[in-house]
């Protein structure tokens, strides 16, 4: 019985680790390609555009999809230039992004954060292989930006989904009910072992009676 109950729950972690979990953050990077024009004075180290958002998934479209506003789903958003990072603490954004059916995330996107007219603002956007850029603007009037034009695809490159540590995921139904299901099999099994104990220790126990 114990054997069979053991065989059980390991089958039934093997499917809860198949079906995966919803409602878990992930988080996706991105970095640029270096800029090319700059205007003004920017610091030697606005260099190029990096980042990195996250997201509660299960406030995400079922992928695959395209030119989603999933700003709602953000919980939380960094990106640099280099010398100013803009985060969710101290300015806001907007996040228009495509999913594959792996989850990764594939053009086209634009996503823009802070003020791009006065600064601080940064951007990154990506409609095909000629239209896209990043572009970042400071509060000093510094301008930098890259962009793609025909023939040349400059967009920078996205990684993720990660999982986000510390994220607490809940799990699908079906993997649920197996484990649920397994460790009441497991519990019953060893409910009865117990009893047939007792009951073997009892008839030890018992005075033998003489004829």
């Amino acid at each position: 019985m114990r054997g069979q109950c053991l065989a059980i729950l390991a089958g039934c972690v093997v499917a809860y680790s198949i079906y995966p979990a919803a409602g878990a953050v992930v988080r996706y990077d991105y970095v640029g390609n270096p800029f090319a024009v700059t205007i003004g004075s920017p610091p030697p180290s606005v260099t190029h555009l990096s980042g990195n958002f996250t997201v509660d998934q299960s406030l995400l479209p079922s992928s695959p999809f395209s030119g989603q506003n999933i700003t709602s789903a953000v919980a939380a958003f960094s990106f640099s230039d280099g010398n100013q990072t803009l985060t969710k603490l101290n300015t806001s954004g907007s996040f228009t992004i495509s999913l594959d059916s792996s989850g990764a995330l594939i053009g086209p996107w634009e996503i823009d954060i802070g003020d791009l007219q006065n600064g601080p603002g940064l951007q990154t956007f990506s409609i095909s292989g000629s239209q896209c850029g990043d572009n970042t603007r400071g509060l000093n009037g510094y301008t930098a930006t890259i962009q793609c034009f025909s023939g040349v695809d400059n967009a920078g490159t996205w990684s993720g989904p990660f999982a986000v540590v510390g994220s607490s995921p809940v799990p699908e139904p079906p993997s649920l009910a197996l484990l649920t299901g397994a460790l009441g099999v497991l519990g019953f099994g060893v409910a009865i072992r117990r009893r047939t104990r007792m009951i073997q220790q009892s008839l030890v126990n018992a005075p033998v009676n003489a004829f």
